[in-house]
Order: structure tokens, then sequence, then C-alpha cells
């Protein structure tokens, strides 16, 4: 089971966790377990059972699954994500988070994102124990730290020296 179908950001584990326990509490309280209708969070839960083979007229395959849920979501990987902005918008959150599973990380885990007002743009990754520093300031530091030559040669001929 890719608990990323469930969550993608670490703002949606509690809700998530909530609403397997509240499952969970149901699961047993009556003779016939009877699925809840109307919340949202346990229809795609409900969705995700299916989708992965468990039977959802079994209150003991609900169970298991569940279980089995929350020890994948105690294991997530957190990959913490900083940008210069603050309220970036939830599809650019979720193409960050589609970019990452694809190219970068291949198991399932969990996008913490921030905000750092002192980055000019970019981005600064933190994954596994490694720090990726996309940010402008740093491109912009490597940039002229190393004195590149097409800069130079630009520079140069702007100010009409050969």
């Amino acid at each position: 089971m890719d608990v990323n179908e469930l969550i993608k950001f670490n703002t949606d584990m509690s809700e998530l966790i909530k609403t397997i326990r509240s499952l969970q509490s149901t699961l047993y309280s009556d003779n016939k377990f009877v699925w809840p209708t109307g919340k949202t969070n346990l229809q795609k839960l409900r969705k995700f059972l299916e989708a992965n083979g468990v039977d959802i007229s079994s209150a003991s395959a609900i169970e298991k699954a569940l279980k089995e849920i929350r020890k994948s979501l105690s294991e997530l990987e957190e990959v913490r994500v900083k940008v210069a902005l603050n309220g970036m918008s939830t599809d650019f959150w979720v193409q960050v988070f589609a970019f990452l599973k694809e190219k970068v990380v291949k198991e399932p885990f969990v996008l913490v994102r921030e905000y750092d007002k002192s980055l000019l743009g970019g981005v600064i990754l933190y994954l596994k124990g490694s720090y990726f520093d996309l940010s402008l300031r740093t491109k912009l530091n490597d940039y002229f730290k190393n004195g590149k030559t097409a800069l130079t040669a630009g520079v140069t001929s702007l100010a009409g020296e050969n």
C-alpha cells in the first residue's frame, strides 16, 4: 500500500491519524460494521482500502489494514522544502511533491513545507540527512565567486572595453 495516495503533506498527518483512530473505535462497537457516510476523509480511506484489495465488509480485514497504514505513516521519511515566498498555492506544492516522488524519492514520504523570508528565490531541500541548496542566493554567490567568463565578457563589452 502506497500511503502517499492518502497523504502528501505533514500538515495532513494528524487529521488522517484521527480519522483512522475514529474508524478503529467504531469497527467493533456494533454487531455489524457499517461505514459512516458523508465524511470525506473516511470515504477517501474507504476507496484506498478497496483499491488495495481490502474486504471492506470485514472488520478484521479493515483493522489489519488500518494497523498497516498507521505503521507506514509512522515510518514515513520527511522531506523538507524551504521556499522564499509564503502562501505558495496548493497546486505548487502538489507539483513539488509529484516531482520529488517521480524523480528524487522512490519510497513513500511526507513533504514538510517551510517558508524562509531570507531566501531570494529557489528552494532548499533537506532529504535523508542531506542538504541541497538550490537557492538563488547560492547560485549568485557561486556565479560571482567563480568569476564566470560569460558575465565578465558581457560586462566588459557593455562598458565599451575590448
